[in-house]
């Protein structure tokens, strides 16, 4: 499996959570806390790519 794979997959899973949830599936503490875990997902996978970037244009 490409290396590049997981993380996009990471950042698709949160795009898709942010999405679904901003269309009123939750509520109050649940509400905050999915925002916060979608935006987590998003975030690991962006910092994912980045690093795989990096290291990719070291070589």
């Amino acid at each position: 499996m490409n290396k590049f794979i997981l993380p996009h997959m990471y950042l698709f899973f949160g795009v898709i959570c942010f999405i679904l949830i901003e269309t009123g599936s939750a509520s109050g503490e649940l509400y905050t806390l999915s925002l916060y875990i979608s935006i987590a997902f998003m975030l690991i996978g962006l910092i994912w790519i980045l690093i795989l970037l990096f290291n990719k244009s070291k070589r």
